[in-house]
């Protein structure tokens, strides 16, 4: 079974393990010539306007810094989201790979 990773970005999450709990985000990198894929499926719908105008903003940044994001139909995604109906392993898994740090929430 996988452990919690050592380098977690989110604060608190290496509290648990006697880290910090300060946020430590990646160093920025140049975008210019990456092509990204945005699939256009259910995955995005229903976001909180916040989350979808940020998501929007990201997007239109790496746009602006010379990325290349292609938006593509992918109704696939859409249906894999069915494996997940009743519940499906995710839930479990997250729950035992998380069980030390959900005591600080």
């Amino acid at each position: 079974m996988s452990q919690p990773c050592d380098g977690a970005i989110l604060p608190g999450e290496d509290a648990a393990r006697g880290g910090s709990l300060a946020a430590v985000a990646p160093a920025p990198r140049d975008v210019a010539g990456l092509r990204l894929l945005l699939p256009r499926c259910s995955a995005l719908d229903g976001l909180d306007a916040p989350v979808a105008t940020a998501f929007a903003r990201a997007v239109e940044a790496l746009r602006a810094a010379g990325a290349t994001v292609a938006e593509v139909d992918a109704p696939a995604l859409t249906r894999a989201q069915s494996l997940f109906g009743g519940g499906g392993l995710a839930g479990a898994e997250a729950y035992h790979i998380h069980r030390e740090v959900r005591p600080l929430h």
